[in-house]
């Protein structure tokens, strides 16, 4: 594809270019982000000795967490349990007040799923990169 760009030029008051730029070089240039279709994620790892076992029943110990979580964000996402452990993303804007681009509120999550769940869980902020969620 050919690289599609104007020079955008200035002039002053006599007629002389003053500026001449390149605009458009930056077309077709690509970021990291998360909010194509949905408001900004922040990703995080719950942990809770046992998480995954009966994941699937009703009142289990992963439930209980989720809906701690739901009670201070608004969830986007919420990978399978395994090895004591599973991913979650929420909406950053919506974690308890946070900021957009804000993960600092680890302990609030932990907080809400702890108090949930009646037992101690551990809420780490992970980043995307790559093939994966670390």
């Amino acid at each position: 594809m050919a690289d599609i760009y104007t020079v955008a030029q200035t002039y002053d008051n006599s007629g002389s270019e003053i500026t001449a730029s390149r605009v458009g070089a930056n077309n077709h240039k690509g970021a990291a982000a998360s909010n194509f279709s949905t408001r900004t994620l922040s990703f995080y790892k719950a942990t809770y000795s046992g998480v995954e076992t009966g994941y699937t029943a009703s009142n289990s110990n992963f439930v209980k967490i989720i809906y701690g979580l739901q009670r201070v964000s608004q969830l986007a996402f919420v990978g399978t349990p395994a090895s004591d452990n599973f991913v979650f993303a929420v909406e950053t804007d919506t974690n308890n007040g946070a900021g957009v681009g804000n993960t600092s509120n680890d302990a609030t999550l932990a907080d809400a799923a702890t108090a949930s769940l009646g037992a101690s869980v551990t809420v780490t902020a992970l980043t995307a990169s790559g093939a994966s969620i670390a």
